[in-house]
């Protein structure tokens, strides 16, 4: 049995709702389900009574907590003891709206020769702000549009969104094309794409997003299904499948630039991150 799915059980029953729990964990709602749904299945016990939108814990369920609070409680002891012992800090937090842009910054990080101790979040992009100014993160992968006069920024890496057609599709011969034009195409999409998802779902509202959970499910099926699936310049590559072209999408939603941030009284050991990330973009 895994911690983190203990760790979940517990965040649904603290807030009330399994939305409310994904939220906090940043995980999107059917994952969430799925997870707590294989935790049943592992302990042979339902562990959830639906009421409407909000959930209760079943009798079983409340018995799991009553062991699993004490040991999530004893897991952060121990971690903060081992943290205390090394001498080691908490480290960095670093949130990001979009996987691709992270996964560069923490590539170039590691290539500073910084004592890094890094660790990584998804952030909604409606909360990336909020999560900077609370101290929720030290730094922030966001838009433009998430600048604030208390905040450096530096613009990090722009992605380009572009789809993969079967050779065979009615669109597979054009040069480029519009979200307007690809509205009402069924997409493959993969999960945990950051802002993307609300991005395409709301540029294409007439089309159909099959989601996949599994990462290598996802690159299988998009190399052999006769889907439409989104890639990028710098994203999964899974362009290069035979029978299939990649189309450039236009709109300037296609094209976002995610910015680095970080608070403007931010600790030196953030800064110098910041600093790094700066001189190798």
């Amino acid at each position: 049995m895994e911690t983190e799915k203990l760790r979940q059980l517990e965040a649904v029953a603290r807030t009330g709702t399994v939305t409310g729990a994904a939220n906090e964990l940043h995980l999107s709602q059917p994952a969430l389900s799925r997870s707590l749904a294989n935790l049943e299945r592992e302990l042979g016990v339902e562990l959830l009574v639906r009421r409407g939108k909000r959930v209760e814990i079943s009798r079983a369920g409340n018995v799991v907590l009553e062991y699993a609070r004490p040991m999530l409680h004893e897991e952060r002891l121990m971690l903060q003891a081992i943290e205390e012992i090394s001498g080691r800090s908490a480290g960095v937090m670093i949130g990001s709206i979009a996987p691709a842009p992270l996964r560069i910054l923490v590539s170039d990080l590691l290539g500073t020769g910084i004592d890094l101790r890094l660790s990584t979040t998804s952030l909604p992009d409606m909360e990336v702000t909020e999560a900077l100014m609370e101290g929720k993160v030290d730094l922030a992968i966001g838009l433009a549009g998430d600048r604030r006069p208390s905040f450096a920024a530096h613009p990090l890496i722009t992605e380009r969104l572009a789809v993969s057609l079967p050779a065979g599709h009615r669109l597979a011969g054009c040069s480029e094309l519009s979200f307007a034009e690809l509205d009402g195409q069924t997409f493959l999409l993969q999960a945990h794409i950051g802002f993307w998802r609300a991005m395409v779902e709301r540029a294409m509202p007439k089309s159909t997003f099959l989601v996949q959970e599994m990462r290598d499910v996802y690159l299988e099926l998009a190399k052999t299904s006769q889907l439409a699936v989104f890639v990028s310049d710098i994203g999964v590559a899974n362009a290069a499948a035979d029978g299939r072209v990649v189309i450039p999408i236009t709109d300037d939603e296609a094209h976002p630039t995610f910015w680095l941030l970080m608070r403007n009284d931010a600790r030196d050991e953030v800064r110098e991150l910041f600093a790094s990330a700066v001189e190798a973009h």
